[in-house]
């Protein structure tokens, strides 16, 4: 099996090619956030406007599920709204820029910046995303996306999701 072959999902694709959009929503979680953080040499692995597609549409789903009681979650939605969004915007860069650019470290920055616009987590988040990637050369690019995404998202209000949901059950809150 070559690794073209094990890249992507295939539907009604001939071998040797995949669906785009089908590797992002249909593979497994790890294997699409893997693809987005990840360079995928000799080949393209995504377009600008799967990138837009999937994350527009992971945005919309996380906000639509966030309040009906089902678990669907906040955290890996809100990895794929940001790995999408970023490596987007990393694959722009590449474009217009600089072609030596690595879309791939866009790609984690915008999934530490989303996650941290939603939990409002800043040091925990830092060391979960270098502990995850075990590579420190990210260290100061995640700090400081992670830390302007608090700072943004306080604008809007200084709670979290996690604390709004609290909040919103009338449970009991440690401040």
């Amino acid at each position: 099996v070559s690794a073209e072959e094990v890249f992507g999902v295939r539907v009604r694709c001939p071998v040797g090619q995949y669906d785009e959009l089908a590797t992002i929503f249909f593979g497994t979680r790890e294997q699409s956030i893997t693809r987005l953080f990840t360079q995928a040499a000799p080949h393209q692995p995504f377009a600008n406007s799967s990138l837009l597609i999937a994350g527009l549409t992971y945005l919309v789903l996380m906000l639509l599920t966030y309040g009906i009681a089902i678990p669907a979650g906040l955290f890996m939605p809100s990895v794929m709204v940001g790995a999408c969004l970023g490596r987007l915007v990393g694959e722009l860069v590449k474009q217009h820029v600089d072609e030596s650019v690595f879309s791939g470290a866009y790609a984690l920055a915008g999934a530490a910046a989303m996650l941290g616009g939603v939990q409002r987590a800043t040091i925990s988040l830092v060391v979960i995303i270098i502990e995850g990637t075990a590579n420190v050369h990210f260290l100061l690019p995640i700090v400081v996306t992670t830390c302007t995404a608090k700072f943004v998202g306080n604008l809007f209000g200084h709670e979290g999701v996690y604390e709004i949901g609290i909040r919103r059950k009338r449970l009991r809150f440690l401040e």
